[in-house]
């Protein structure tokens, strides 16, 4: 099947090259408008997709075709060649002529950060699927650092061969899912949905869950709200995605999320867990949902998401939930000024001590010293020693002890 594949593509290619590349240019007028499959030719592909390309005539022998970042200066060896109408260099998405990590930085930003977009718009579809997302942080990641094929290249027959394998083989397929994070010590922890008493400070966290059969080298999610009843936190990513970096903006009702390691080092194994965590403070949250979900494998293509973007409330409804092992968080915010919250998790009862530490190893301050339930947990250090003056700038470590289990976690005050 795979042979045939590989036949077929490559007759493909052979055909458009015969067809397009040899006769005499006088033949056709100067300039006619037809229809090409591009993704033949340039990046990971897509199907059936089609570009609008401009015929222009040169003197000389046999032409090439060439991708949509040609122009009218081409010097190649004569014939016809292909142009789009648009100026412009796929991938070089902030137009300064260099694909390097300010494309990165520029697609990263018009995503998640409401920046501006790329000009014209389609430079920033490295991969050429028809789609600016971040299957296209991951592409040019891949290129840029992995030895990755460059955007919407021709390329030779080796990668074309790569190109008919990525196109060949099956599709991953995702489970993206949304539930309130359970507080067994509310009395009525099914109200914690709809009111901001719940969380600590009045913030409300909401688990991202999901399960994927392969690897995945980025993440994007788009989350919808009331913004006159709810207003959104930034997120916090999970120990299951902590090699990523997570950005994320919020415009007129609508939280942008992308996750993706832009060394390209960093990626999620096949299984499932905790994505990230939103934050959300408001007096009624249920307008909250994930209106779209994208996960990328590393060569850029997408896995099929099954997507549960309604907010589950499963979690809250059970007064038994309890969690399953001891855990210390990540403090929030860090780096903090003057104030920071610490979360953890107990499993049974246990006595718990909290303590934060200089970098000398001298103790500051114990913030939990006595026998606590089973249970989620959250303390919040003012930024105080022991004798109530404000702590300098500078790392510090907490450490929580619970029964046997013990961990250290540094954050950092910054003035």
């Amino acid at each position: 099947m795979k042979t045939s594949r590989i036949a077929e593509l490559w007759g493909l290619v052979l055909f458009l090259l015969g067809a397009v590349g040899t006769g005499d240019p006088q033949a056709r007028p100067a300039s006619s408008n037809f229809q090409m499959a591009s993704n033949v030719f340039c990046g990971t592909g897509g199907s059936a997709q089609s570009a609008d390309f401009t015929l222009k005539a040169s003197a000389g022998g046999q032409g090439s075709p060439v991708g949509p970042q040609s122009s009218e200066s081409y010097s190649g060896g004569g014939g016809w060649i292909y142009t789009t109408e648009e100026e412009g260099t796929r991938g070089d998405v902030n137009g300064d002529g260099i694909i390097n990590v300010g494309d990165v930085v520029y697609l990263v930003s018009y995503l998640y950060k409401n920046g501006p977009s790329p000009d014209p718009s389609w430079v920033g579809d490295a991969n050429s699927d028809g789609i600016v997302n971040v299957g296209d942080v991951v592409y040019l990641v891949s290129y840029l650092y992995k030895g990755g094929p460059p955007p919407c290249s021709p390329g030779g027959g080796g990668e074309m061969l790569a190109l008919v394998s990525r196109l060949s083989n099956r599709s991953g397929h995702a489970q993206v899912s949304l539930e309130l994070k359970s507080d067994p010590a509310e009395e009525n922890s099914t109200a914690f949905a709809k009111t901001s008493s719940g969380g600590f400070d009045g913030v409300v966290e909401l688990s991202v869950s999901a399960k994927f059969d392969r690897i995945v080298a980025g993440i994007e999610l788009e989350i919808e709200f009331d913004p006159d009843e709810v207003t959104m936190l930034d997120p916090v990513l999970s120990p299951l995605s902590s090699g990523l970096q997570l950005f994320a903006g919020v415009k007129d009702g609508t939280q942008k999320i992308g996750m993706v390691d832009l060394s390209g080092k960093n990626f999620l194994p096949p299984g499932e867990g905790n994505l990230l965590t939103l934050r959300a403070q408001g007096n009624d949250l249920s307008s909250i949902k994930i209106t779209s979900a994208a996960l990328v494998d590393l060569d850029s293509r997408p896995l099929a998401v099954e997507l549960s973007g309604e907010l589950n409330l499963g979690a809250a409804k059970d007064p038994d939930s309890r969690p399953q092992r001891f855990s210390l968080s990540q403090n929030y915010p860090n780096p903090f000024n003057p104030r920071t919250s610490i979360r953890y998790t107990l499993p049974q009862d246990a006595q718990v001590r909290l303590t934060v530490y200089n970098v000398l190893g001298q103790k500051v301050a114990t913030l939990v010293d006595e026998h606590q339930s089973a249970g989620y947990q959250t303390v919040s250090w003012d930024g105080k020693d022991a004798e109530g003056d404000e702590v300098s700038s500078g790392v510090y470590f907490y450490r929580l002890t619970a029964g046997e289990f013990s961990e250290v976690k540094k954050m950092m005050m910054v003035k």
